[in-house]
């Protein structure tokens, strides 16, 4: 048996509670100027269980930040990411980005801007697509899922068939409708949907939406492919216009950024990530192109 709350601080924030017999993870953990409604949910839930670990989906930091305040509450909990997302998060470079984002997610939520919790970021147990970790006498196994982020990982609940998945597997903002996760590469993206598919898991929790109702799985990796293969062809009909960059990214914005998705994600990271996402789609597609010509 399981249960999966919700107990993000605000929209945007969402993570997502797991609570089995065996014991309790949390995944992702919110924004940081809102890690003490975390903190406070994740307490109302827990009934003073402990919680055994905090899941990192990937090093985005409106998945991230709130973790030094649950690992101080909780200092037991081990905190897990990927090798990759734990090089990252440790990068000045990467930390200046996210103080950025931070505080502009931060004024748009009507919080104080709070960033304090960057320097505090870290990492107990790197891991990589494979291994597996204890929850009681049960297993989670790490499952790597690139393609939103080269350091997303997913995590597969065996004995509950429950995949918490990254947002590479897609993006739920009106069920049954998904926006993909895209953003580093088109056929990691498509090659990480089959992997997660694969498992065949029978429940699965969907990054800033939560669970997909019973029976939907199948439909959910349907749909999340047909959003992959939509905004990549998007892409190209516009290249094959003669479109520009920016302009590319401005008719990508029409299309796939709506008043539902600026509740979990800022336009100015929307805007960031699809200006960074449109070049890596062309790249990939020109030198698969150039291969087969070879």
């Amino acid at each position: 048996m399981y249960n999966v709350s919700a107990v993000g601080g605000c929209p945007g924030a969402e993570c997502y509670l797991v609570a089995t017999d065996r014991g309790t993870a949390l995944i992702d953990s919110g924004f940081g100027f809102c890690a003490q409604r975390t903190v406070d949910n994740i307490e109302a839930v827990l009934y003073g269980r402990p919680l055994d670990y905090i899941l990192l989906t990937h090093s985005h930091y409106d998945h991230i930040l709130g973790s030094p305040a649950v690992k101080e509450r909780h200092p037991g909990a081990k905190v897990v990411a990927s090798r990759y997302a734990a090089k990252v998060m440790a990068r000045e470079g990467a930390r200046r980005t996210m103080r950025t984002l931070h505080t502009a997610a931060a004024e748009n939520a009507g919080f104080p801007t709070d960033n304090s919790m960057i320097d505090r970021l870290a990492v107990d147990l790197a891991v990589a697509d494979g291994d597996e970790l204890l929850l009681g006498d049960g297993i989670i196994q790490v499952v790597a899922t690139p393609g939103h982020t080269n350091c997303c990982v997913s995590y597969f609940f065996r004995d509950e068939r429950l995949l918490a998945a990254a947002e590479t597997i897609g993006v739920v903002l009106q069920y049954p409708q998904v926006v993909p996760g895209m953003l580093v590469s088109y056929r990691d993206t498509m090659n990480s949907i089959a992997r997660v598919e694969a498992l065949e898991p029978s429940h699965l929790l969907s990054p800033h939406h939560g669970m997909i109702p019973d029976g939907g799985v199948e439909e959910f990796f349907i749909n999340s492919r047909t959003a992959v293969e939509e905004a990549m062809q998007y892409i190209l009909e516009r290249y094959h216009r003669g479109m520009s960059l920016e302009e590319i990214v401005t008719a990508f914005k029409a299309r796939f950024y709506g008043e539902v998705q600026a509740r979990f994600q800022p336009e100015q990271a929307f805007d960031m990530n699809t200006r960074a996402m449109v070049p890596r789609v062309l790249a990939e597609i020109a030198a698969g192109d150039k291969g087969k010509t070879a």
